[in-house]
């Protein structure tokens, strides 16, 4: 019981720069910085942090990174990206890499994640879709989607 009390009193003394958010279901919390220490204090989720930074709680979100090749620079695949994504309610971003193919992040509901990887293998008009690599992508997304510069 004395532990109970220990981490009540922990949760109610954090340091100005600690977010504390009651987590009951799925939940997207933006906390408007970015993420550096994260505990979970009985049903208290206290964050420490300083930029932008979107947390996802719940399994109902995904989040992925995909890298479309073939011929997908040139074509607006980045502006299509960003237009479909939108539509889709996706956070994350897109960037061309000077391979000559186009990387992107998604983040939001699975079925939406789902439905803009295969919207993806066709991609907008004049785009010819070779190969989509796809891995898990856990890292905090911007709370919108953006084009990024090519790196």
């Amino acid at each position: 019981m004395d532990e109970m009390n220990s981490m009540k009193n922990d949760a109610n003394e954090k340091e100005d720069n600690e977010v504390g958010i009651q987590v009951n279901t799925t939940s997207i919390v933006n906390l408007g910085s970015e993420l550096k220490d994260i505990k979970k204090i009985n049903d208290v989720v206290v964050v420490n942090h300083d930029s932008s930074t979107i947390m996802n709680f719940g399994s109902d979100i995904k989040g992925v990174c995909v890298n479309i090749q073939g011929k997908v620079q040139g074509v607006f695949y980045r502006k299509w990206t960003v237009e479909t994504a939108y539509k889709l309610g996706l956070h994350g971003w897109v960037r061309n890499l000077k391979d000559g193919s186009v990387e992107a992040v998604f983040s939001g509901k699975s079925a939406a994640v789902e439905s803009m990887i295969e919207k993806c293998r066709a991609g907008p008009p004049g785009a010819r879709v070779s190969t989509i690599d796809i891995s898990t992508y856990n890292e905090p997304v911007c709370d919108d989607f953006k084009q990024m510069p090519t790196v």
